[in-house]
């Protein structure tokens, strides 16, 4: 599920590529903070059920851990972003 949220980011952000900052901002307030909430809701649901060592664990903390950049990166059209997500293995 993730993943597939995950993927809807990269294409919001490929549809916005071309575009001013103004329009960025404005998509991503609109589009992209919504993906985030429901990421951010997965994150804190799975974050009390997996050990901290764990692969999950390490991407759930690195998650925690880069919320001012998603927070920029919502509030800032031309900031850029990227996420790495390791699963489980």
């Amino acid at each position: 599920m993730v993943l597939n949220l995950i993927g809807k980011l990269y294409g919001i952000e490929a549809t916005v590529k071309p575009k001013n900052a103004d329009k960025k901002h404005q998509v991503r307030q609109e589009k992209s903070a919504v993906v985030f909430d429901k990421i951010n809701t997965w994150a804190v649901n799975k974050t009390a059920k997996k050990p901290p060592k764990s692969k999950l664990g390490e991407a759930l903390t690195y998650w925690h851990n880069q919320a001012h950049k998603r927070e920029s990166y919502l509030k800032d059209g031309g900031s850029t972003w990227i996420i790495i997500v390791q699963s489980e293995q």
